[in-house]
Parts: C-alpha cells; structure tokens; sequence
C-alpha cells in the first residue's frame, strides 16, 4: 500500500520492473525482508525499495537488471572473471548466530584495476542466491575484509556502491571486520564512516589488527569461529 503512495516519476525503476517481472517485484519473501530491515515500518520498507531497484539499473543496466538475479547466467564473460578469482565470496559456513558471511580479499581485489561495477555485480550475484532461503535472509551477513599485503587505496566507485547496496537491499548487514588494515585504512574508513552517514556507523565496525592466530581469537570474541574463518586468515 505504500509503494502507491509514492510518486510515479521518483520510482521510474521500481514501475519499469513492475511491468517487465512483477513476479520479482511482488515477491512476498522478498517483501517481507524489506520489512524486517526497516523494523516493519512500512514506509522505510516502501523507500528501501524504491533505491534498490533505482540501484539495481544503476549495476545491471535496463538488459538485465529485471532478470532473476540469483542465476550464473546474468553475469558476463568480465563478472564470471571477476567471480572465478575468489576476490568476493560467501564462505561455506555461518558465524556462530547463523549469519551469512561474506569475505572480501583485498589484495586480489586491488592487485588488478578492477572494474567496480563487474565487482560489484558478483557481488549482487551471491547476495541474490541467499534470498531463496528466507531465515537465513532475515538472520542478515557479516562482512570479513581482508587487507594483509595489499596496497591498498580507495576505489570510490567501489566504496559507494558496495556502501548503497547494503543501505537498500533486503538483507541487513549486522557487522563488518577489517583484518590487517593499515593506520591509514584505520583513519581512511573512519572518515568514510561520516562521509556515508549513520547507516556505517550504526553497524559493529571492528578492526583486527593481529597476526595469525590471533586473528583467529579476535574474530572468535565476535562470534566468528575457527572453521568459518578463510584460509587465508589463518
């Protein structure tokens, strides 16, 4: 009933899909996931919606932005690339409250000019095969970055639309860990935590700055465990 209630021309995406596949749009599941990332407060949930379709052309384009999302088959030859590098993964096994996690290795990631679009797509990719599975949607993911011996520097293009997916998709990041990072990664995201707004600095932002095994005990405090921890962690 919301959505209704929203102009036509500030939801341009949202309509278009509402024609091309209403049965994306119209899913219940996925419905229910904007809600329960809003606190079921429809109209947040109706907004939510609203930039995550505007978000979605942005990524995928008009050809394949009202496509199933959660199929091999959206990505092309550059994502499939992107993807088969392991750079962006979901590990096999869940934190200790069956969250999701998702591992970003930033060496592999930064080590090439990447294309953050094609990134982010695989990206997109993964995150749409959990939405299947509505209790582990709604349980939301973490995040585990890793920075040992990588060069890194900011890829605004990347950082903007890695910050927007996970302010207006329907499953709620509920933490973040950065292993290895830098003084200047330390001082850098705490920049971009006033730059992005509330929606960074109302998460668990944790740094892991230990070697080794101690890795390992610091992101076990957090609730991740030994066995879901990656191997290039450990």
């Amino acid at each position: 009933e919301e959505l209704t209630k929203v102009p036509v021309d500030t939801k341009p995406a949202l309509s278009e899909a509402l024609i091309r596949c209403p049965d994306i749009v119209n899913n219940e599941t996925t419905r229910l996931l904007f809600l329960w990332c809003t606190d079921f407060d429809a109209v947040a949930a109706a907004q939510r919606m609203v930039r995550y379709w505007q978000l979605r052309v942005e990524i995928f384009g008009n050809d394949r932005a009202f496509l199933p999302l959660d199929s091999e088959a959206i990505l092309d030859e550059d994502d499939r690339n992107q993807l088969f590098t392991g750079a962006i993964r979901i590990l096999p096994h869940t934190d200790a409250f069956g969250r999701t996690i998702f591992y970003v290795d930033q060496q592999k990631l930064h080590a090439r000019s990447f294309d953050a679009r094609s990134a982010v797509r695989t990206m997109w990719y993964q995150y749409h095969t959990i939405l299947s599975d509505p209790d582990r949607a709604r349980r939301g993911i973490v995040g585990i970055s890793n920075y040992q011996n990588s060069s890194w520097l900011p890829n605004y293009a990347w950082m903007t639309l890695i910050s927007n997916t996970f302010k207006y998709s329907p499953i709620e990041v509920k933490a973040a860990h950065l292993c290895h990072a830098g003084i200047f990664c330390r001082i850098f995201s705490q920049l971009c935590s006033w730059v992005i707004g509330p929606w960074v600095r109302n998460r668990s932002f944790a740094f892991h700055s230990h070697d080794g095994a101690e890795v390992i005990a610091s992101l076990t405090r957090f609730g991740i465990p030994a066995e879901s921890v990656p191997a290039e962690l450990k």
